[in-house]
Order: structure tokens, then sequence, then C-alpha cells
């Protein structure tokens, strides 16, 4: 199986064989998980970040009403955990979305990135800060947009996220999350996100077969709902070029 990881960070930076062989490594031990299985619990200690191969995960928490908000999700080629390593327990819960095939790495060893690897490591940081950003872009939305225009955004960003590691088929990409998470993601009901997803399809923007989804026209639909791409081009300019001896 190619690695998603490689085909994720090769999208930004021309790979050495030393930072190669550190991914191959942190891809060294698989772990297969069915889908709604806990990654990582609530309040526990983070032992091990996790790359994910195959499937999607999302972190949430939960409002104190007890409805569940979903603030992070996980594609192939991502990298889970990172954004907890300052907390000496998590504060969010980690769940498979879908069936999983991770690859646990000890967060410890994440240090080698640091030490000898700092292109590799300013890049898991980045990719934490475009996350927290898509996140903050899809809460604007839901104090802004009606329920079209949420699911559209969210769609979008899928969209942009998949194309980064040639999943994109003919334009076909997966969305295997059920409409419940969906709206957990947007902060819309079922009814809503079903009701917003036929207003898609029946003004042409939307094709879906089973879990495979298609938006026509994109750009224009990106260009109605103010979408900016945050994943295909970042800011490389002030990574270091090598370690510090």
């Amino acid at each position: 199986m190619s690695s998603c990881l490689v085909a994720k960070l090769s999208h930004y930076l021309s790979l050495t064989d030393a930072e190669r062989a550190f991914l191959a490594h942190m891809e060294g031990d698989h772990l297969s998980l069915p889908r709604r299985s806990t990654v990582i619990g609530g309040r526990t200690r983070i032992g091990n970040v996790f790359v994910v191969r195959e499937g999607w995960l999302y972190a949430h928490t939960t409002d104190v009403e007890g409805q569940q908000i979903i603030t992070e999700l996980f594609h192939p080629g991502d990298v889970v955990g990172i954004s907890q390593l300052g907390c000496e327990l998590s504060t969010l819960v980690y769940t498979a979305a879908t069936d999983l095939e991770l690859c646990p790495f000890p967060k410890e060893g994440l240090r080698d990135a640091f030490a000898y690897h700092p292109r590799l490591a300013a890049l898991f940081f980045t990719f934490v800060t475009l996350e927290r950003v898509s996140m903050l872009d899809r809460l604007r939305a839901s104090t802004s947009m009606n329920p079209r225009d949420r699911v559209a955004l969210f769609l979008l960003q899928t969209r942009a996220r998949q194309s980064i590691t040639g999943r994109l088929k003919m334009e076909w990409f997966l969305m295997p999350l059920s409409q419940q998470l969906i709206g957990n993601v947007v902060g819309l009901s079922i009814v809503s996100v079903n009701r917003a997803l036929r207003v898609l399809e029946d003004q042409g923007h939307l094709a879906r077969e089973g879990r495979m989804m298609s938006l026509k026209n994109h750009e224009r639909l990106a260009a109605e709902v103010d979408f900016t791409d945050r994943d295909y081009e970042i800011d490389c300019s002030w990574f270091p070029d090598r370690a510090v001896a």
C-alpha cells in the first residue's frame, strides 16, 4: 500500500531520503480498528500519535447539554494527536468514523523530527494550524450562513483535502460520514443536512453515488460560499533547511 503520509507531505516539500526513512519508521507498525472504536479516550494520557493509512476518524467533545461537537476530522495521510501533545491528558475523544488502519508511533519519537528533520516538524505543526483555521471557517459559517452553504463549505473542504493525497477519482471524492456526523461538524440537525444536500443536488452542484460525491463546477460553488482552499498551498518560507547542529 502506498503511503498517504508521504503523498501528502510530498505535495509541499521535495522529501529527502532521510525524511522518507523517518516517515517509513513512523508507519512501521499497523493497527486495525473497527468503526466506532475509541482511538484516544478523553482525559487519558496520549502515549502515541497515529498516522492514518486508511479510513476516517474525528475528535469531539460535548457541550453542557451533552451534544457532541466535532472539532477535528482526520483523513488518510493525517497524523492524529499532535494538537494534544501540550496537554498532560487528552481534552478530546478520538473516534473511528469508519474502519481504520492506523500506524501508532510513540510521541517521544517526535523528538527526532524536531532534532533531525525540522522541516517535517514544521509541517506537522502547520497541519494543526490549518485544521484550526478550517474549524474557524466552519464556526463563522454557523453564525452567518444558511444550511445549504454550511454543508457546501464542508464538502469543499473535504474535496480539497482529498485532492492533496491524490484521492479524487475523476472529480469524485469519498464521503463516509453519516448525515448525523456531518451535522455535528457544521452545527445542523440531520434533517437540515439532508435538506441541504438535496438542495445542492437540485441546483446541479452535487452528484451522489453511494458514499461517493462530486461537486459540479466547484469553482463557482466556492465563490458562492467564499471558500478558501487552505490545503493546496501553504507558506513554507519560514521552514528550516536542516537541523541545527
